[in-house]
């Protein structure tokens, strides 16, 4: 805000960090997740374990919905800080 931007463009910038941390952790959750069913099913279970790529788009939907929504609230408040007065606290 103090260089010029909108409490809109910032609320929009914290919101795509969020997204972003989302796709991610969706990404890394089934990689994670998938590995270690196809390696630990077959041994533990005696179940064959194949990978499903359909669980990603799940799993990429439901992280990013949860980050967005978590981070709502606190992105609003953020965006509508004074930068004078958040400059002085530090």
């Amino acid at each position: 805000m103090s260089l010029g931007a909108t409490s809109f463009l910032i609320q929009r910038i914290f919101l795509m960090k969020a997204l972003l941390l989302g796709i991610v952790g969706g990404v890394g959750g089934y990689l994670l997740g998938t590995v270690l069913a196809v390696v630990l099913g077959p041994k533990l279970a005696g179940v064959p374990v194949l990978p499903m790529p359909m669980l990603a788009l799940w799993a990429i939907l439901i992280s990013s919905g949860l980050t967005l929504a978590a981070s709502y609230f606190p992105a609003r408040r953020a965006a509508r800080l004074d930068p004078c007065a958040t400059f002085q606290e530090i």
